[in-house]
């Protein structure tokens, strides 16, 4: 009898499942962006809360007001997202499109609470347009009406260009750090002319930029966080915690 001869299919080694793809640090960000985004809200509104939860436990007063004083960070959550999200937001069609798209999900509700402000306090005509032109929020005070709303379009106006720069330079971290001195010259020149609440916007567009970068970095998917990020990243976020308390907390207390 003749033997018979194995087909290549019974001598081909089977194929090995291709290996999961391996999930970066600034990944996981991206993926819980709206879960970080929804932590970031509550921790606003329990800043604006007047309601003391706690009144005779005092550990449970200091870590509420603690978490009270610092509650602005939750701003902040916000600003590093959205450079985040708008990094991706940028290539989904021209720069005409991307304006559309970002002022379209912001300006309805904006207006629509700013016509029921007008009834209710009964702005001129010329005051509620200076509201939401954003007039009065550059050369009056920034809590005029909604703030985050003409900062955040601010930020929006000006992201295309920048990141446009950023993108075409061979190194964008080091764009990012050039551009992060320009903005630290810039506020020491302009920090005892500009008003405070002002400033108070303009600090934070360190935290907008940080965004832009780490979003940039997730799509290169070449970067990945080591144990020693990783404990950089918790040293920074336990020392920035450390700064919250002596001047927004214990400064505060203490010098009433």
């Amino acid at each position: 009898m003749k033997k018979e001869t194995k087909t290549a299919t019974q001598t081909a080694v089977p194929e090995k499942p291709a290996a999961p793809e391996r999930v970066h640090g600034l990944d996981l960000i991206s993926k819980y962006r709206g879960a970080i985004m929804g932590f970031a809200a509550l921790w606003i509104l329990f800043f604006h809360e007047w309601v003391t939860l706690f009144v005779n436990n005092q550990v449970g007063v200091n870590i509420e007001g603690y978490l009270k004083r610092i509650g602005f960070c939750g701003v902040d959550i916000f600003l590093l997202l959205s450079g985040i999200g708008l990094t991706f937001a940028i290539r989904k069609g021209n720069v005409l499109t991307f304006y559309y798209r970002r002022i379209k999900r912001i300006l309805l509700p904006f207006l629509v609470m700013a016509i029921i402000r007008c009834a209710l306090e009964k702005w001129p005509i010329i005051e509620f347009w200076k509201n939401i032109s954003g007039i009065n929020f550059y050369t009056k005070s920034i809590y005029s009406f909604l703030w985050f709303v003409p900062a955040i379009l601010t930020l929006y106006l000006f992201f295309p260009w920048y990141y446009k720069l950023f993108t075409k330079t061979k190194k964008p971290v080091l764009f990012f750090l050039c551009s992060l001195e320009v903005w630290l010259v810039f506020s020491l020149f302009v920090r005892e002319t500009m008003r405070g609440d002002l400033y108070g916007f303009t600090n934070r567009i360190p935290v907008f930029l940080a965004g832009v970068l780490l979003g940039w970095l997730t799509q290169q998917k070449k970067t990945t966080f080591t144990k020693g990020t990783w404990c950089l990243i918790a040293i920074t976020f336990v020392t920035g915690l450390y700064l919250a308390y002596i001047t927004n907390y214990k400064a505060i207390n203490e010098h009433p």
